[in-house]
């Protein structure tokens, strides 16, 4: 009976680690291989820069970390800037800033690149949303 419990226990601990893990780690992309963040700015400069991809990690008492892919299809060079506010929800239903980050850089024609956007702010840990914005614009000659 003891071995029955223990067995139930650890799969229920295992359930509980991988529903966290897939929660944890998401993805957002449609079948065109566009992600649903859309990047700002004037054409026809920003119409070829797509996000490609979008994974985002929040857990309470973690960094939070959010992954994007940006790819330059068009052919001009262009400057890219992505903003990231970490979010905390309060008890009046409004959201508090954890954190804030921007990072930026030149994407080449037909060139991709990944930007791993995070916080070392104090209170960064309570993240449990965010708000993000990406935004392009032609590279000065």
């Amino acid at each position: 009976m003891h071995d029955d419990a223990a067995r139930w226990n650890r799969r229920r601990l295992l359930g509980a680690v991988g529903a966290g893990v897939t929660t944890l780690l998401t993805g957002c992309a449609d079948t065109d291989g566009r992600s649903a963040v859309d990047v700002t700015g004037e054409s026809p400069c920003v119409d070829g820069v797509t996000v490609t991809e979008e994974a985002v990690r929040i857990a309470t008492g973690e960094v939070p970390e959010v992954r994007l892919r940006l790819r330059n299809a068009g052919g001009t060079p262009v400057d890219y800037e992505v903003r990231v506010v970490f979010l905390q929800g309060t008890s009046l239903g409004i959201d508090a800033r954890t954190g804030r980050a921007v990072v930026s850089g030149t994407l080449a024609p037909g060139e991709t690149t990944v930007e791993v956007v995070t916080d070392d702010a104090r209170d960064v840990r309570n993240t449990d949303t965010y708000d993000l914005d990406v935004s392009a614009a032609c590279t000065a000659s």
